[in-house]
């Protein structure tokens, strides 16, 4: 028991780092969140809407696993039921964030490839298979969790694999499409601001969930001995979507107010063959995901 006390104590001060992480990077889009985001909430924009929501709401929620992280440190007893519950909770808060990052990632990749719909629907497939590998992970890990009184998880269920496999499969598709697409589009657009950001931006966030999904695959199948699974890897893992997503969406509305500058939304795609036209004006933040075709 003393034992589980101090590595949960260590978890702890694990947990709090993420916090101050989450804090730094919201103190440094605060301006940015008030110039950009607030003056488009009134107009009920969605992506502003959402970014208010998942930042204010992943924050607090952050904050209360940080207090029930202290809790277990403290020796706090806790019911069989009330650990399940909390096990839940991390599996549904970190499904929520992830397919907001995902959605934002996806219409990315429908944007590049100029509103394919059969890009679409592989899309849609891929998003609805990695959700549902996170609802069977938790139906199988969430009863068979070994634990300690305090709900501080002993050992790794190997039924979470599931959920890191399709996860990081899923994310490993969307970074070579958007790769690959963003090679393929003309030179005087990959080297504009837009093209800079849109590649940067999501690199980051999918390389960044890649990262996590590989060491919750080493940490479930044993190769890497440790319990960090469930006491730590949920933190930074909820840490780093909630600060990919807000990046995503802040600098999405940046690009947004550079939409009138034909060098940086207008892409000339008559060489690649897509369509008949030969200039396509399309948003590859996705945030409409708007196309203007021009006659020849």
């Amino acid at each position: 028991m003393s034992d589980a006390i101090g590595a949960a104590r260590w978890a702890a001060i694990s947990s709090g780092m993420s916090l101050g992480v989450m804090a730094m990077d919201f103190c440094l889009l605060l301006g940015d969140e008030f110039r950009l985001i607030w003056p488009n909430v009134r107009c009920f924009n969605k992506y502003a809407l959402v970014y208010v929501v998942t930042r204010y709401a992943g924050l607090a929620a952050q904050i209360f696993n940080i207090f029930f992280c202290l809790r277990m440190a403290s020796g706090v007893v806790t019911s069989p039921s009330h650990c399940r519950m909390w096990y839940r909770y991390q599996a549904i808060s970190i499904q929520l964030l992830l397919a907001v990052v995902q959605v934002l990632l996806m219409l990315r990749v429908y944007a590049l490839f100029l509103r394919n719909s059969a890009i679409l629907c592989l899309l849609i497939l891929l998003w609805i298979g990695q959700s549902l590998s996170m609802f069977v992970s938790a139906w199988l890990v969430v009863p068979r969790v070994a634990h300690t009184d305090t709900c501080y998880v002993v050992k790794a269920t190997p039924a979470g694999l599931y959920f890191g496999v399709t996860t990081m499969a899923m994310n490993f598709i969307v970074l070579f499409m958007i790769s690959w697409r963003y090679l393929n589009l003309p030179l005087r657009w990959i080297r504009s601001g837009l093209g800079y950001v849109v590649l940067r931006d999501s690199t980051l966030s999918l390389l960044t969930i890649l990262a996590w999904s590989l060491l919750l695959i080493l940490c479930v199948t044993g190769v890497i001995e440790t319990s960090m699974n469930g006491n730590v890897i949920y933190y930074w893992l909820f840490s780093a979507m909630w600060i990919s997503l807000g990046r995503l969406i802040i600098n999405q509305s940046k690009v947004a107010q550079v939409e009138g500058d034909e060098e940086l939304t207008t892409v000339h795609m008559g060489s690649l063959g897509t369509w008949d036209s030969d200039t396509h004006a399309v948003d590859p933040t996705g945030a409409p995901a708007q196309m203007i075709i021009t006659a020849a």
